[in-house]
């Protein structure tokens, strides 16, 4: 796989109060993305290959005109990564973006590859994509916002599972990349039923 860089500001994982510091960036760009090519690169936002999947809820943090549920996950063409949420501030306000970038979408026609379980977690093993990003890297004065839902296996590195709600109203894990809950298997209980005691003799 080619080198992977993060796209500009969007290439982060941030909680929200963190990526409105952005805002005076993302306003400088305003406009520069031509208006017959924003529904295109949007969606090529939109169709990447999840990396790591976020149930964090995303807003508009320019002039309120969207939100999105899981608009921090982020997602991957296997050269570049971003936010998901970088689809509507593209489709919305037209935030320029960096050439290389540009160029490499329009060499394939706008149209995100399917990356393999091996490139997800190559992307996902970039520097940048840290598990403790959410907390600024100091995981024991701050946390993660509420619904994060990111987690690691310690065997591959790669973040896998976010919480999604169930019908019961409990979480339950999927697995990044593919969206299929992951089973539990209950477990067998250690304690034996004792049998009953005979009847002592009248």
């Amino acid at each position: 796989m080619a080198h992977i860089v993060p796209l500009g500001v969007f290439g982060s994982i941030a909680s929200q109060s963190a990526f409105a510091e952005n805002a005076e960036e993302l306003r400088r760009q305003l406009g520069a993305i031509p208006e017959g090519e924003r529904g295109k690169i949007a969606e090529y936002f939109r169709s990447g290959t999840p990396i790591i999947a976020l149930m964090g809820f995303s807003e508009d943090i320019l002039g309120n005109k969207f939100s999105r549920s899981g608009g921090t996950a982020i997602m991957s063409d296997g050269r570049f990564f971003w936010r998901l949420d970088a689809a509507d501030y593209v489709e919305y306000y037209r935030i320029g973006l960096p050439e290389e970038f540009i160029a490499h979408g329009t060499a394939h026609q706008w149209i995100a590859p399917t990356l393999s379980r091996y490139e997800v977690i190559e992307v996902d093993d970039h520097e940048s994509l840290n598990g403790y990003a959410y907390a600024n890297n100091t995981p024991v004065t701050k946390t993660d916002p509420p619904a994060s839902g990111r987690s690691r296996t310690a065997s591959s590195g790669a973040a896998t599972a976010s919480a999604a709600p169930t019908g019961n109203g409990r979480p339950q894990a999927t697995t990044a990349g593919s969206g299929t809950p992951r089973r539990r298997t209950p477990r067998r209980s250690s304690t034996r039923r004792r049998a009953a005691a005979p009847e002592a003799a009248p």
